[in-house]
């Protein structure tokens, strides 16, 4: 019988960057460097989480069953204390079923940062204040 190898969350976090990218899906880490050019939303989109848990975002995305097939590809071993549940319909093919709670990590989780794409507010407000002024400045000339 062959015995998975196991990694820590601190080993998986040194592995961060586009030329030497792990990430954790559901407990299991996963070498993705030679998928990244692969990857149908592009590089970035993976590399933002390289070296932490993305099981989150990588669920959130709606991945398909191949996917999720693929990762057996990528396998590098189990996280060490992780002990997410990973359900039957969603594991890899050489993932077993581990007890459910999250995976602790002493590396910091990335957060989408909130983007603003309606500056509308913004506008109105400057051309409030820019014709506020004009009346004052052109009021006191007569």
């Amino acid at each position: 019988m062959i015995m998975a190898k196991t990694v820590t969350v601190d080993e998986v976090a040194q592995h961060n960057s586009e030329k030497d990218c792990w990430v954790i899906i559901k407990g299991k880490a996963y070498d993705v460097t030679k998928y990244l050019d692969d990857h149908p939303g592009g590089v970035e989109i993976i590399t933002d989480l390289a070296g932490m848990d993305s099981s989150e975002d990588f669920d959130d995305v709606g991945h398909s069953e191949d996917a999720y097939k693929m990762l057996d590809d990528y396998y590098v071993g189990d996280v060490a204390g992780s002990t997410v549940e990973v359900s039957p319909a969603r594991q890899p093919a050489t993932s077993q079923p581990v007890k459910s709670q999250p995976v602790k990590s002493s590396t910091p989780q990335a957060t989408p940062k909130p983007k603003s794409e309606d500056n509308t507010s913004t506008l109105l407000i400057g051309a409030a204040a820019v014709a506020v002024l004009a009346f004052f400045f052109l009021r006191k000339k007569k």
